[in-house]
């Protein structure tokens, strides 16, 4: 019994731990499906958020650095917010919820602070050196508007600063039903 609750107590500890770090960076919760894999650039609504905010996740050695919605007629809506986490920890196979598709675990750090949550786990982890978590929020201005032309519309996002830049041009998501 005593080790079942303390099997719940680091599973909830794990959630929230997770929660935490994703609203430090002022993110959205989100599904499993909804983080990017590495080298990866996810844009989406969040199920169940508004209908006015998309989101743009990205995993990878560059952060992102702008982000912008281009509606057909080419007028732009810049990012409200950006935020990054560098060398997010993660930790072993089987210690918590899935922080990534394709990584197992839960982010346990932002940066070198350490947030461990259960002191009885093991304290073995993974840090991802040199990746960085991404999170852009882009606010639709009109979502009538932008449901009667989001195939029409693309997100442009640009990673990295200085000599190692990189643009990348994708979809706008479907608006929320």
């Amino acid at each position: 019994m005593f080790t079942e609750t303390r099997r719940l107590a680091a599973r909830t500890a794990g959630l929230a731990l997770t929660g935490l770090v994703l609203l430090g960076c002022n993110a959205p919760p989100v599904s499993v499906n909804d983080y990017p894999s590495f080298g990866e650039i996810k844009v989406l609504f969040i199920k169940g958020q508004s209908d006015q905010r998309i989101t743009v996740r990205a995993l990878d050695r560059l952060a992102i650095t702008s982000a912008e919605l281009v509606a057909p007629d080419g007028s732009r809506v810049e990012a409200s917010s950006i935020d990054a986490v560098p060398n997010p920890t993660i930790a072993p196979y089987g210690q918590g919820d899935a922080a990534f598709s394709g990584i197992a675990g839960q982010v346990q750090s932002v940066g070198s602070v350490p947030l461990q949550s259960n002191p009885g786990a093991p304290t073995t982890t993974t840090v991802l050196s040199g990746q960085t978590v991404s999170v852009a929020l882009i606010d639709v201005p009109e979502p009538s508007v932008y449901k009667e032309s989001w195939q029409q519309s693309k997100i442009v996002v640009r990673l990295g600063i200085g000599d190692e830049v990189r643009t990348e041009t994708l979809p706008a998501p479907a608006p929320p039903p």
